[in-house]
């Protein structure tokens, strides 16, 4: 798929701009050990994103809050970030997305600070092009960049004061409510941070996600993930470098909102991975309920799983009298 000139040109000049901000910037200990980010729609599990994309012309914004409890060598035992962020779909298979924190509390009398903008651009790759309002099912595979430009506040770990770029390789698989996902990627910082004597570089990450639903309320389901983050130069030989939780959480999505409640804990003392973490997201998202997206709502869909390709306008592949004739009907003669 082509992207438009004039994206191609913004892109651009926001990735220059980045990289002269972070070689005019001063040379400081400061990391944005967040690590977990909420998806930038409720499309994805719980801390990365699915491969399918809004839509073309399409998107949503959300807010995302989120509680983390004695992170690992940051000084502070309460801290809580707020996330606005935003997409829209480029054709059927590309998503642009913004994305802005802000620190809302620290104690040890920490003000409020806001971080660094980050832009994501998300490809579908292999998979069904999204069509309707409703994410594809079947598997699919997806590649995700990111560009953080150092523009925040640098306060209590929440930007950084240079380039960050991320690049991630995402796949999962959906039917009939149930999903599966895989996250693998790498985060490369032009510069060595040092916080509280451990050395922050390039790393790892990677996630591996299961989302199953309510038997008996279909808008709502439980999304279960384990993710991590580990140095890129020796891969969990340090347990400060490495940072592993486990997150649960309960995603309930209405017609235009969703709304996702998110619960982790720690697994390794990972220099930034808290205690405990808890966080609340939600999304504003227009939809269509065309679940294969054949133009037909799912309401008046016979077959809501199966695209139409026929004029009989059921909702089913096939016309009403072929399937008739193959379930060994005949229609009387004159």
């Amino acid at each position: 798929m082509r992207v438009p000139p004039s994206i191609g040109v913004l892109l651009a000049e926001i990735v220059i701009g980045a990289t002269l901000l972070s070689s005019a910037s001063a040379q400081s200990a400061e990391v944005d050990l967040g690590r977990v980010d909420p998806p930038m729609d409720q499309d994805g599990f719980l801390s990365f994103e699915g491969t399918a994309t809004p839509g073309s012309g399409r998107g949503n914004i959300g807010l995302h809050t989120g509680y983390a409890l004695q992170p690992a060598g940051v000084a502070v035992d309460h801290r809580v970030v707020g996330v606005a962020f935003a997409q829209v779909g480029v054709g059927g298979r590309v998503a642009i997305g913004l994305r802005v924190p802000t620190l809302l509390y620290a104690d040890e009398g920490r003000e409020r600070a806001v971080g660094d903008p980050t832009l994501v651009v998300r490809a579908r790759i292999f998979g069904r092009p999204t069509t309707s309002r409703f994410l594809p099912e079947g598997s699919g595979l997806a590649l995700r960049l990111s560009v953080r430009a150092p523009a925040g506040q640098e306060r209590a770990q929440i930007s950084e004061d240079q380039l960050v770029l991320d690049a991630h390789l995402l796949a999962d698989w959906r039917a009939l409510g149930f999903g599966f996902g895989l996250m693998a990627g790498w985060r490369f910082r032009p510069e060595r941070r040092e916080v509280a004597g451990v050395g922050i570089d390039d790393e790892l990450h990677f996630g591996l996600a299961l989302e199953l639903p309510f038997p008996f309320y279909a808008a709502m389901s439980f999304p279960l993930e384990v993710r991590g983050a580990i140095d890129a130069s020796a891969p969990f030989a340090r347990s400060r470098q490495t940072a592993v939780e486990g997150l649960l959480g309960i995603r309930l999505r209405l017609p235009r909102v969703a709304l996702t409640l998110l619960l982790g804990r720690r697994h390794s003392p990972g220099l930034g991975n808290p205690r405990v973490r808890a966080t609340l997201t939600l999304t504003w998202k227009p939809r269509v309920w065309d679940l294969d997206g054949d133009g037909i709502r799912d309401r008046r869909d016979s077959c809501p799983h199966e695209p139409e390709d026929s004029l009989d306008r059921d909702g089913c592949p096939g016309s009403s009298l072929a399937r008739s004739r193959a379930d060994g009907f005949t229609p009387d003669r004159p």
